[in-house]
C-alpha cells in the first residue's frame, strides 16, 4: 500500500503532466486551477495542499522539465560515440528535432517568457537554464574545449535561436537548414 508521501508524489506528477499538457494544447493563458483540477482528476483543495499557486505550478512544471532535458544528455552520453558526433548528439538534445523534444522545448520557450515577468520563477528558470548550458559544456569538452568561457556562451546563444527559430517557424519546414547551421559552428565529422 503506498505511503501518504507516494501518494502526494504521485498527484503532484500527474499534476504536473496536467499542467504540461494545458500549457503545450492551449498556452500559459490556458493554466488555471480549475482546469488544473478537470485535466488532472484532482481537487483544486488536493492540488493546493502542496502546489498552493499557479506559479508553484509551472515551478514544478520547470524543475520537471530541468531533470527531463539532463536525463536526455544523460542518455546519449551513456551511448557513447566520436568526439564531434557525440557532441552533435549532445547538442541535438537541446533541439525540437522529435515530439518528445518539441514539447520540452515549447515549454522552456513559454515558462521562460513567463519567467521574465514573474519574478517567483526565476530560481527554476534557471536551472533550467543551467541544464542547457551544462549540455553545451559538455558537448565543448567532447570537443576537446575546456575553460573556454567565450565559446560555451557563443554556443548557449546559438543553441536558444536555433530552437527558438525552429519552433517559430512550425514542424512543416524540415530542421535541415538548423542542422547545416550547427554543423558551421563544429568541427568538420
Amino acid at each position: 500500500m503506498p505511503t501518504h508521501a507516494e501518494n502526494i508524489r504521485a498527484r503532484d506528477e500527474r499534476v504536473v503532466l496536467a499542467a504540461r499538457a494545458l500549457i503545450l494544447e492551449r498556452g500559459d493563458s490556458a493554466l488555471t486551477m480549475r482546469a488544473l483540477a478537470t485535466a488532472s482528476g484532482f481537487a483544486i483543495n488536493s492540488i493546493r495542499y502542496t502546489l498552493p499557486t499557479l506559479t508553484a505550478v509551472r515551478e514544478q512544471v520547470l524543475t520537471d522539465l530541468a531533470e527531463r532535458l539532463r536525463r536526455r544528455a544523460g542518455d546519449v552520453e551513456e551511448q557513447g560515440s566520436e568526439e564531434a558526433d557525440g557532441a552533435r548528439a549532445l547538442l541535438h538534445t537541446l533541439l525540437p528535432l522529435d515530439e518528445e523534444r518539441r514539447g520540452d522545448l515549447v515549454l522552456l520557450e513559454v515558462l521562460g517568457a513567463a519567467a521574465i515577468t514573474e519574478p517567483a520563477l526565476g530560481s527554476a528558470w534557471r536551472e533550467v537554464d543551467g541544464v542547457v548550458r551544462d549540455v553545451c559544456a559538455r558537448a565543448l569538452r567532447e570537443l576537446g574545449v575546456r575553460g573556454d568561457l567565450a565559446r560555451l556562451e557563443h554556443l548557449h546563444s546559438l543553441m536558444d535561436g536555433l530552437r527558438a527559430q525552429l519552433l517559430r517557424r512550425g514542424v512543416d519546414r524540415p530542421a535541415a537548414w538548423a542542422l547545416a547551421v550547427l554543423d558551421g559552428h563544429l568541427p568538420p565529422r
